[in-house]
């Protein structure tokens, strides 16, 4: 990552996924791979839409936190 929203996204994405994976009881992995975090952070998806279509994010788990996903984005946009 080359810019500080990058960094942002991705710090952001992985701390929601580690809780979520803690209380769930499951590999962090399995609720968003980690190429999904760097695919987040570089593309920097401009709408829900956007974030939905990247097939980083089309896991079960991934598609199960999708909102979380898009909020911590938009706000590490900001």
């Amino acid at each position: 990552m080359r810019n500080r929203r990058g960094l942002a996204v991705v710090r952001d994405l992985w701390n929601a996924r580690d809780d979520i994976a803690r209380v769930a009881d499951v590999h962090p992995g399995r609720i968003l791979p980690d190429a999904a975090l760097v695919a987040a952070a570089v593309t920097m998806p401009s709408t829900y839409d956007a974030l939905d279509s990247m097939p980083e994010f089309s896991t079960t788990g991934a598609r199960r936190n999708q909102r979380t996903w898009w909020r911590l984005i938009k706000a590490a946009q900001t």
